[in-house]
């Protein structure tokens, strides 16, 4: 694996436990009547956990076929613990927690399939540019 997609996928885990920190201050907020329970704080940690499961398990896998391990063996392996702590009594399984799994996972795994290397932010960049070199010419004219 090359150095910037080593690097991207670095930065990413980084942003995704600094999600589950602010999350976990939330809930300590909320306990002591800080604050009132927003979704944020419910689910932020788990889009988190699983994205940065999914960064670790892409940056260790060398093989091209077997590359999209990463984005279905965290959400799996969470969803199986979720529903495994469904059956301990006075905790129940969250249908909002499952679907904060698969997203975080699918997040993390486009973020490095399509903005982890130079070519790759380059060619979007490029593409933005068009996009809003277009808008601003098509606005100058129609205010001439």
């Amino acid at each position: 694996m090359d150095k910037d997609k080593t690097r991207f996928i670095l930065y990413q885990d980084l942003v995704y436990l600094s999600a589950m920190i602010i999350t976990d201050f939330l809930k300590i907020t909320e306990k002591y009547n800080l604050t009132e329970y927003n979704f944020i704080q419910g689910h932020l940690a788990d889009i988190g956990l699983s994205g940065v499961f999914t960064g670790i398990l892409y940056n260790h896998i060398k093989n091209k076929r077997n590359r999209f391990i990463p984005l279905v063996v965290p959400p799996i392996l969470l969803t199986s613990w979720e529903i495994i702590e469904g059956f301990i009594p006075g905790q129940g399984t969250d249908p909002i927690d499952i679907a904060c799994y698969f997203t975080g996972s699918i997040t993390a795994y486009t973020g490095i399939e399509y903005f982890s290397t130079k070519e790759k932010r380059k060619k979007i960049k490029e593409q933005l540019k068009n996009i809003f070199r277009h808008r601003t010419q098509s606005l100058d004219k129609s205010l001439e």
